[in-house]
């Protein structure tokens, strides 16, 4: 025969399964589904020509129900309702049946219920009584968290029995030898709970109604409240007639808290606006807060029940969820991502998905728990910055390209007019005439010189925005660079009466730059000097290679400075010292340190400002150091 184990049986029928398997009275039980699941050796020995019918796993109705056909229970043959009548006892057994068992041996039988709604049936030898209450008593006094009470009719005092009595009700045999009195439980009872615990007790002592209810009480001594289930039944002794008020209390504080703090749980989950879904490793839905029916557009009346987890995928992403997701879950415990959901409308919701896998007692994946945030406005605003982007990079685009046409037709113009006034300048084709003319062809040319030159720095500053200035860097002499540029402004200094200074030292190591772009740095700093410095002012160029900062060349001046507060503002695109802006001291477009920061950037380097008012500047290239 196929016997069960220990670990099939409840925790509470193990204990007396290992400690009744041996003993001589017959001793089953039967689950809540009144399908035998335990029998013990004596029982297995007494029916061992029914094992093809009593087996483990049957319900007590069906082998009832073959005996019968073998014409071997005796009530069947005068009572149609015998079996019904047999089942009603099983489920309120009061007192003990007279039963024979297959070798003729006639034997009473005691069956009570036990706390998880299972019958344990116990067969003594009709001349065993006293044995027979001595063996049920036994087994009372040794189940674990469950206290079983009896009064009887004719008595005042109840008795406990059960290792948990004193701990769990305050009552015990060492406690109160004598029992207590039925009214001083009355009185722990909670409030809320007294009056119908009362009723139920009333129902049963006049009519023998028995009754399972759940209530709270306080604890005697400690005056903690406790929650309790008791089952209680009449038990009536067939040999004396006595009657007995029999009931099982069983501690279900812990059940209670657990289930206060799961509804907790709940209501926490409920309130949350993400979607929150249980499902099992098939895909079964389990668990769906609030914020899952609202977000997928689920009615309240709808049976989460008869759904699967890809109910509520689109096609193209089930396989992801399936394969993908479950699947890094299972191996990883997490998983992390980005899944689109489908609404019961039709419409579609982008969410951020944490997913994660639990397992079972046995170290199976048996469930997944899913958190997704609905991250749409997360998306429209992305794409919203993503057009707004390309617009605001197209308009620079054609910013740019506009610059540079209209800056290409513009110079064609004025190289024309800077070379006609040039030549009537010199009078190649004959006598101006009127001197002022001579003034008036001076001015044009100047300003045609000086229109072309803004041209030609918003020309540069168009091609670095659009990045069509490719560097082809070199090692360069600083020194000889350096000195070709104050030649080419020299003519100019010494209209202002300005000392320029070369301070290179000789020798010094070649920089790594480009050589068309580092030259219109130096010349653009050199022009900036010039322009600010007054008559009198000396203009130095120097370089450092080996300064932590990496490869220095600067151009210092004894001007007036700039305003502390404004030198980061001279560095951005057409501004200017707020004094020139007031007062136009100076030409310009502001836009040659811009233009030089941006060359710097391209060659990964920098510029810094040191400037102190009334006194001078001092504009720094900083070079990144070339590891070899």
């Amino acid at each position: 025969m196929n016997k069960t184990t220990p670990t099939d049986l409840s925790s509470e029928i193990e204990g007396f399964a290992a400690a009744f398997d041996c003993s001589p009275h017959l001793c089953v039980w039967y689950d809540a589904d009144d399908r035998l699941r335990w029998m013990n050796k004596a029982f297995e020995r007494a029916y061992k020509d029914y094992l093809d019918i009593v087996c483990l796993g049957r319900s007590f109705r069906e082998m009832m129900l073959e005996v019968d056909a073998r014409r071997e229970i005796p009530e069947a043959s005068y009572d149609p309702e015998w079996l019904d009548k047999r089942i009603a006892y099983r489920r309120n057994p009061v007192g003990s049946l007279l039963r024979p068992i297959p070798d003729g041996s006639r034997y009473n039988l005691t069956e009570w219920r036990t706390p998880d709604g299972g019958t344990m049936s116990l067969f003594t030898h009709a001349g065993e009584v006293s044995e027979q209450s001595t063996l049920q008593n036994s087994i009372m006094s040794n189940m674990r968290d469950i206290v079983f009470c009896r009064s009887e009719r004719d008595g005042n005092m109840v008795t406990t029995v059960g290792p948990s009595a004193a701990s769990f009700l305050g009552f015990s045999k060492e406690t109160n030898p004598a029992g207590h009195a039925p009214e001083e439980w009355y009185a722990l009872v909670h409030p809320d709970d007294r009056a119908v615990y009362m009723e139920a007790e009333k129902q049963r002592k006049q009519y023998g109604t028995p009754y399972a209810l759940e209530y709270r009480f306080r604890h005697p001594t400690t005056g903690v409240w406790h929650w309790a289930r008791e089952v209680a039944w009449n038990t009536e002794d067939v040999a004396t007639g006595r009657l007995f008020y029999d009931s099982y209390v069983v501690d279900r504080t812990n059940v209670k808290e657990r289930e206060t703090a799961e509804q907790h749980l709940r209501e926490v989950l409920d309130a949350a606006t993400d979607i929150i879904a249980i499902f099992s490793a098939d895909g079964r839905l389990g668990y769906l807060n609030s914020g899952a029916r609202n977000g997928l557009k689920l009615a309240e009346d709808v049976d989460i029940a008869k759904h699967r987890i890809t109910d509520f995928l689109p096609t193209a992403v089930r396989h992801m969820l399936l394969h993908d997701a479950m699947h890094q879950a299972r191996l990883n415990g997490t998983w992390a991502g980005e899944l689109v959901f489908r609404t019961t409308e039709g419409s579609t919701l982008p969410c951020s998905v944490v997913l994660v896998s639990h397992r079972n007692t046995g170290g199976q994946v048996d469930r997944f728990s899913i958190i997704a945030r609905d991250i749409s406005q997360q998306r429209e605003a992305e794409y919203e910055l993503r057009v707004m982007r390309d617009r605001a990079e197209e308009a620079n685009r054609a910013k740019s390209r506009f610059l540079a046409t209209m800056s290409h037709e513009l110079r064609t113009p004025l190289n024309a007019i800077i070379g006609f006034s040039e030549l009537m300048s010199e009078e190649i084709f004959g006598p101006i005439g009127a001197p002022r003319y001579r003034e008036y062809l001076k001015d044009i040319r100047n300003s045609a010189t000086h229109l072309l030159g803004l041209i030609g720095d918003i020309l540069d500053v168009s091609r670095i925005e659009a990045g069509k200035i490719d560097l082809e860097p070199e090692y360069l002499d600083v020194r000889g660079v350096s000195a070709e540029m104050i030649d080419m402004v020299q003519a100019r200094a010494q209209q202002k009466g300005l000392q320029l200074k070369l301070e290179v030292p000789e020798g010094l190591p070649a920089v790594y730059a480009d050589n068309r772009t580092f030259r219109q740095c130096v010349l653009n700093l050199l022009s900036n000097a010039i322009k600010f410095t007054p008559t009198g002012g000396v203009i130095s160029i120097g370089a450092e290679a080996d300064n932590p900062e990496g490869y220095l060349v600067w151009v210092a001046d004894t001007g007036r400075g700039i305003p502390a507060d404004q030198i980061a503002k001279v560095l951005e695109p057409f501004s200017q010292v707020e004094e020139d802006i007031e007062r136009r001291q100076h030409e310009g477009s502001g836009l040659g340190l811009s233009i030089v920061r941006s060359l710097m950037e391209l060659h990964g380097g920098g510029v810094s400002i040191q400037s102190t008012n009334g006194e001078g500047t001092t504009v720094t290239l900083q070079f990144p150091v070339r590891k070899s």
